[in-house]
């Protein structure tokens, strides 16, 4: 499933949350130090990578759309990432990677407040 052409977001959703919920998961530089701003009214304070994961996990498991993102120049050359941005306008992204053939990891690539005001019901490009 690691860069597969299904761009349905049901199965991507699946597996990205037992991937997560298996700590199968690695979060980039840039999800961690910008996560840490955009989330950190959770506690009042910078949340952890857990709680960081925890929040995605959240929006995993409730109604927030996950939209199909192709990557690389063309589209999809370099696999697919998954996209949501929740009501208070957190944007995230996500991979389902291979650390070698037939094991994966969900990959946190971005977590940060989106530049795009989003309108109710409207989507991110």
């Amino acid at each position: 499933m690691a860069e597969a052409d299904n761009k349905d977001p049901a199965p991507a959703r699946k597996r990205l949350l037992e991937l997560l919920d298996n700590d199968d998961w690695e979060l980039s530089e840039r999800a961690r130090s910008e996560g840490k701003l955009a989330l950190r009214w959770l506690n009042d304070r910078d949340p952890t990578d857990c709680e960081l994961v925890s929040y995605v996990i959240s929006l995993l498991k409730s109604s927030t759309d996950l939209r199909c993102a192709p990557q690389g120049e063309p589209p999809g050359s370099t696999g697919l990432a998954w996209q949501m941005t929740d009501d208070r306008n957190v944007f995230v992204k996500l991979r389902i990677c291979e650390k070698r053939f037939g094991e994966e990891y969900a990959y946190v690539q971005s977590i940060h407040v989106s530049l795009h005001q989003q309108k109710k019901g409207a989507q991110e490009p």
